[in-house]
């Protein structure tokens, strides 16, 4: 069994792959998501935006 670490993700990497899910269009689950990771961050907002 291994133990997976999760680094901190690129913001912009991250903002772009929320786009491409906009695009498709979002599940319930996740437009939650997408609010969550924008509240955790104003750099998260700003890439995004």
């Amino acid at each position: 069994m291994s133990n997976v670490i999760e680094l901190n993700k690129d913001p912009m990497d991250e903002a772009s792959l929320w786009i491409t899910r906009l695009d498709r269009g979002l599940s319930e689950q996740e437009q939650v998501a997408l609010k969550v990771w924008l509240q955790a961050s104003q750099t998260h907002v700003d890439t995004f935006m």
